[in-house]
């Protein structure tokens, strides 16, 4: 193991900067944590149409990003439930375009108002695990069950913790950037960070207690993913 140190911001970017100088890896990780980038909630109707449209994050771009739906970008979702016998969804998605953004996911069993459940959500990493090629990659995964008709976070069954590290990979030039987006409350992306070498690991940090620029980064070196 190697101690890369402890992650300064560069004031006015929201770059934390390259934390893994290796010959062959090299991580980008940026500080959302003054809210600059504001992950808006997009609409999916119950017919499956598109309602409303939030803001769109770029792991690849800083805080000061463009925020439209466009190639590289994943969205925040809610989607309404039909009947009151289902749940309401909320869900990261990533945009579909020449299987260009993608989200790990898994199956579990929740409890949703008092029954029994086996979706599958979005996966949650902890702190020292790597990204994988095998960890159940789709366009979306849900992250919070919704009572019924309502956008609400207060009642419903979570799929993941109010901190939680959630994978994403964007393809570029035909091979993916593997990377993570630190989510927080179920609305805000504190940090995000990508991998600048195509079909390589990432390894979620853990994060400081009073924010994403106290990260003491500490990496193995990358091994790289069969292309």
């Amino acid at each position: 193991m190697k101690l890369l140190g402890t992650i300064g911001a560069v004031a006015g970017t929201g770059l934390l900067g390259i934390t893994a100088e290796f010959s062959d890896a090299a991580v980008v990780i940026y500080d959302n944590s003054a809210g600059e980038f504001e992950w808006k909630l997009s609409e999916r109707m119950v017919d499956g149409s598109t309602g409303a449209l939030g803001t769109f994050l770029d792991i690849t771009q800083p805080p000061s990003q463009s925020t439209e739906q466009r190639s590289g970008s994943f969205g925040r979702w809610f989607r309404w439930n039909s009947s009151g016998s289902e749940p309401a969804q909320s869900f990261i998605e990533g945009y579909q375009n020449n299987d260009a953004e993608q989200v790990p996911t898994i199956k579990q069993t929740l409890i949703w108002d008092g029954m029994t459940i086996k979706p599958i959500t979005i996966r949650q990493y902890a702190e020292g695990e790597s990204t994988s090629p095998s960890h159940g990659w789709e366009w979306q995964g849900v992250y919070f069950y919704h009572l019924p008709f309502t956008p609400s976070f207060e009642g419903g069954t979570p799929a993941i913790d109010t901190l939680a590290f959630l994978g994403a990979r964007v393809k570029k030039n035909g091979k993916y950037h593997y990377g993570w987006i630190l989510f927080q409350d179920y609305t805000t992306a504190i940090a995000w960070a990508y991998e600048t070498i195509p079909d390589t690991m990432i390894t979620v940090p853990a994060p400081f207690s009073a924010g994403v620029c106290g990260f003491l980064f500490v990496a193995s070196r990358r091994r790289r993913l069969p292309a």
